[in-house]
């Protein structure tokens, strides 16, 4: 009788490795590709935020070149996370970010603007990320961002 049992006992843990063993064949390759899936709209999030983000600097840049020398404004943005570097052409006609993307991948948005944009030099404008305020000041024609400390 006590040998049944332990036949009993003995089946049914095989029984449950078995079940379990299948559904982990079945769950870790789902969870390796919702991952992978994951990863991928969240670089497209990044690159919409940061064309939006710049969109919205050449807009009041544009404003506020209408406005001539002198003229100024400070503005909050949000830049994503993966933002690698800010920087701007050398005409200053288009600004651009450098977005870190999966897999060791870079990714460049671009904007191009109607009047000239600089940034500050005696910045760092490299892993900018978060909420940043920018002062924008117009000086003979060019548009100056500086970051807000």
């Amino acid at each position: 009788m006590r040998s049944d049992l332990r036949y009993v006992k003995g089946q049914i843990m095989l029984e449950m490795l078995i079940i379990v063993s299948f559904l982990l064949l079945i769950l870790i390759p789902t969870v390796i590709y919702i991952l992978s899936v994951l990863s991928t709209e969240s670089w497209k999030t990044d690159s919409n935020q940061a064309y939006s983000t710049l969109t919205k600097i050449v807009s009041v840049s544009n404003k506020l070149s209408m406005l001539g020398n002198g003229s100024s404004s400070t503005e909050t943005m949000f830049l994503p996370s993966s933002v690698q570097r800010l920087n701007t052409s050398s005409d200053g006609r288009e600004i651009y970010i450098v977005l870190n993307g999966p897999k060791s991948m870079r990714m460049e948005v671009v904007v191009p603007s109607n009047v000239p944009i600089q940034l500050n030099s005696s910045h760092d404008w490299s892993n900018v990320r978060g909420a940043q305020s920018f002062i924008f000041l117009v000086q003979n024609g060019v548009v100056i961002i500086s970051k807000l400390y």
